[in-house]
C-alpha cells in the first residue's frame, strides 16, 4: 500500500535555543507496540528569518532540508491567499457542492483577484488589491473616468472631533428601600 507524502508542523516551544540550528533527523513517532508508527519520519528543526522556530515533520525523505522548509513556508502563503479570497471575495459561502460548481466558484474567485491585481498594477496605485476591488464594486456601474478620479485622489485631512472625556453622566435615580432603579435617558429621535 502506498502512503502519501506531507510535510507537518509540531508545535511545541523548544528546551534549547542555538541562532540558525538545523536538525534534520529520521524518527519513528509513538512508543508502545499499539501507537508506534511502522513508517519512518523525517524530522526537521529550523529557524526562520525572524528567529521564530519551527519543527516540521514528513514523509519525503529524496528532498533536501531547505527545499522541505521553502515548500512549508510557501504552504502558509497558500493559506493566506485563501484566507484572503474567503475574507474579501465571497468565497466564503458556496453557491453548490458539486465538484464541478466548487471548480467554478473557486476560478471565478481567482479571476476577481487577478483583475484586481492587474488594475491595481496597471494604474500603480499604492492602495491595496482590496481597496481597488472595494472601488471597483463601488464604480462598476459609473464611467471609467469616476473610477480612475476616485482612485488617484489624494485624501483630505480628518476633522478632528472633540470626544467627552469622563464618565457619562446619569439621571437621577428613583429610590426604593433596598432598591435603586436607574432609569435610562430618552433618546431624541
Amino acid at each position: 500500500r502506498s502512503i502519501s507524502s506531507f510535510v507537518l508542523r509540531i508545535i511545541t516551544t523548544p528546551r534549547f535555543k542555538a541562532k540558525d540550528h538545523v536538525r534534520d533527523a529520521v524518527v519513528i513517532l509513538g512508543n508502545q507496540p499499539k501507537t508506534k508508527m511502522t513508517t519512518p519520519l523525517r524530522l526537521i528543526e529550523f529557524y526562520d528569518d525572524q528567529d521564530r522556530f519551527y519543527r516540521i515533520v514528513t514523509t519525503k525523505h529524496d528532498l533536501p532540508a531547505e527545499e522541505l522548509m521553502n515548500e512549508y513556508r510557501n504552504r502558509w502563503l497558500i493559506e493566506l491567499f485563501f484566507k484572503w479570497l474567503k475574507q474579501h471575495l465571497k468565497f466564503a459561502k458556496l453557491y453548490s457542492y458539486q465538484p464541478d460548481a466548487v471548480w467554478n466558484h473557486i476560478y471565478l474567485a481567482l479571476v476577481g483577484y487577478g483583475l484586481s491585481y492587474l488594475v491595481k498594477r496597471q494604474l500603480n496605485t499604492t492602495h491595496s488589491t482590496w481597496d481597488i476591488l472595494q472601488l471597483i464594486r463601488l464604480y462598476a456601474t459609473k464611467r471609467w473616468s469616476a473610477f480612475l478620479k476616485e482612485v488617484h485622489r489624494i485624501p483630505n485631512a480628518c476633522k478632528v472631533t472633540k470626544r467627552k472625556t469622563g464618565p457619562p453622566k446619569l439621571r437621577e435615580a428613583t429610590e426604593t428601600p433596598g432598591v435603586q432603579i436607574q432609569q435610562p435617558k430618552k433618546r431624541n429621535r
